[in-house]
């Protein structure tokens, strides 16, 4: 396939201080690679095939946890409850300090404050 020689190899970040996690990315990308180019699919599936503690597609959870939040200026919530139902009281409490955020920290009118008087889904 003339794609095949476009495909560039999955590098995941390294620690800058730790090489004994960076030993462990390392296996891993050498790993994921394999997965990635077909290599172990084969193996892979034969292994888990019937065993008891296989996991179907339908139950997996997916997750970029290299992701660097320190540098973060703002974090977002998830509102589509593909992973979590939020309690009303949190609703609130997100809506207020968002709010007070505008005001305080963005430097939104203050009048924000009162015209937007709560959260109403």
């Amino acid at each position: 396939h003339f794609l095949d020689d476009l495909v560039v190899p999955l590098v995941l970040p390294r620690h800058p201080t730790n090489e004994k996690a960076n030993k462990v990315l390392e296996v891993m990308e050498s790993v994921m690679n394999r997965i990635l180019d077909g290599e172990l699919e084969t193996e892979v599936q034969d292994r888990l095939r019937g065993h008891p503690m296989a996991v179907g597609l339908e139950d997996k959870v997916y997750a970029n946890s290299y992701v660097d939040l320190g540098a973060a200026e703002v974090v977002g919530f998830d509102y589509d409850y593909t992973l979590v139902s939020y309690k009303p009281a949190l609703l609130h409490l997100i809506y207020d300090i968002a709010k007070t955020g505008l005001v305080e920290e963005m430097r939104y009118p203050a009048d924000l404050l009162d015209d937007l008087k709560g959260y109403d889904p």
